[in-house]
């Protein structure tokens, strides 16, 4: 093959057995002087859209405990306003004169705990006649009228199988809502067949 150029360490034969060897264990050298292919429009958008998606799944995070919070300290918030506004006593007022009117008289009990699958609490409570009520500080839409009259049937289930009797009176009782979402209250609370205590419209 004749003498190896000038300058050179290796003899062809050598200098293509040392790339061979390169090329089998994955050491092939990239050619010099060439830069590496620059990224594309495409690619760039799918790593923007990547980004964008990892975004909008820590807003959704956030926004859900924020969320879960602001429920809780309503939750907690309400329950200190029922006990300080009283209102709760005063409808049970109204209810016992409402039965003594139709000559049946009943004490109504506040926050009674039934027995049945489980203990289920309720607000306005009286064993015989079976009288069922829940007591709502407000309700501010329509979604949180039809969740108090959801809750107010399961109430009257629950009381209905721990007294093994049908309920006489049903009572949703709710110190504030919006004039629009009264409206919807009675509305609905006649359909239901529900007595329906309200105390201020706003």
């Amino acid at each position: 093959m004749g003498s190896p150029g000038r300058g050179c360490i290796y003899s062809i034969g050598e200098v293509e057995m040392k790339e061979n060897k390169r090329f089998i264990f994955g050491r092939h050298p990239r050619p010099r002087n060439r830069s590496p292919p620059s990224r594309t429009a495409a690619t760039r958008g799918g790593e923007m859209l990547k980004l964008a998606w990892r975004c909008k799944r820590v807003k959704d995070s956030y926004t859900s405990r924020v969320d879960e919070t602001f429920r809780e300290i309503r939750r907690i918030l309400t329950e200190i306003l029922e006990e300080v506004s009283g209102f709760k006593y005063r409808a049970a007022r109204e209810v016992e004169e409402l039965l003594e009117k139709r000559g049946v008289h009943c004490d109504i009990w506040l926050d009674v705990r039934l027995p049945a699958d489980g203990l289920v609490k309720i607000d306005l409570y009286c064993p015989q006649p079976l009288v069922v009520g829940k007591v709502a500080v407000s309700l501010i839409d329509t979604e949180e009228v039809e969740e108090a009259l959801t809750q107010l049937r399961k109430l009257a289930e629950a009381a209905e199988k721990s007294r093994k009797a049908k309920t006489y009176l049903a009572v949703l009782a709710v110190e504030f809502a919006p004039r629009d979402v009264a409206q919807y209250l009675r509305k609905r609370a006649e359909e239901e067949g529900i007595h329906l205590i309200l105390g201020r419209e706003y």
